[in-house]
């Protein structure tokens, strides 16, 4: 005979399994086109240095953000943030941090996964990954005491820094911490870490060592990209109704000067 304490575990237990499945199952949908969705993401390239871009004409996948995408041990990374994803009230009380990715091993298929992370943190915002001295890593903002976006307030948000283990991303670390930060860009040159931040939703800052050394004004959304002898900085600016891409090279020395992103396409937005 069942007491009314045992249903009420195995009750709490399916719930707590049908919840975590069809959540992660999420991620996997989104993979591919879909018509009716307004948010796509598509590969943006380039193969001559930077001088023009082409963006692919496949959706790699819909109801999704990603700004980064990285190559590590010949597989193709791009990590995620599922825009139609609501966060359960079970998931703020007892955080398990994790990260959606896709993965693409040689320019094969694409597949979708979603990685548990190892950081003493209640979620993942903004999801980063560029190859440093360790191998993979993961970067991600996190707002103190919200899930709110931090570039919208006067919240604390901190920028996290994890590694690739093998099989889930931990040895976590909290890189820098301060009020209005957001959509974390890492790159290294020639070893050395250069960071770029968009600060209070309305420009982007580099930092180096923790420092502030450049700031780039009216320019949002970072992303920084190695494409071996050059590197770029890009961003986007408002343009009538609309967000126009925009680039400046990475030199040693500091910054290019702004230009237009070359596109053999037309955004009407580019975040």
């Amino acid at each position: 005979m069942t007491t009314p304490l045992k249903r009420w575990v195995v009750r709490l237990a399916a719930l707590l399994g049908l919840a975590c499945q069809n959540d992660a199952t999420a991620i996997t949908a989104a993979l591919g086109p879909d018509a009716a969705a307004p948010l796509r993401v598509r590969m943006l390239r380039s193969t001559d240095k930077g001088t023009t871009w082409r963006i692919d004409a496949n959706v790699l996948a819909h109801d999704v953000s990603s700004l980064h995408a990285c190559t590590f041990e010949g597989v193709t990374w791009v990590p995620a943030l599922l825009e139609i994803r609501s966060i359960p009230w079970l998931e703020t009380a007892f955080p398990r941090p994790f990260v959606d990715v896709f993965r693409s091993p040689g320019g094969g298929a694409w597949t979708a996964s979603r990685l548990s992370l190892s950081a003493d943190t209640r979620g993942v915002l903004d999801p980063a990954c560029v190859v440093g001295p360790r191998g993979l890593e993961l970067w991600f903002a996190e707002v103190m005491g919200s899930f709110d976006d931090p570039a919208k307030g006067e919240r604390v948000s901190r920028i996290w820094r994890s590694h690739w283990l093998g099989e889930r991303f931990g040895d976590a670390e909290i890189v820098t911490t301060g009020t209005g930060l957001i959509d974390p860009a890492p790159i290294y040159v020639d070893g050395a870490l250069r960071l770029f931040l968009n600060k209070d939703g309305d420009h982007i800052v580099e930092l180096v060592e923790g420092a502030r050394v450049d700031q780039w004004m009216h320019v949002t959304v970072p992303q920084a990209v190695d494409l071996g002898d050059r590197r770029w900085l890009l961003g986007q600016a408002p343009r009538g109704p609309g967000m126009m891409p925009v680039a400046r090279e990475i030199l040693p020395s500091g910054l290019g000067e702004p230009i237009k992103l070359q596109i053999d396409a037309e955004l009407h937005s580019c975040e």
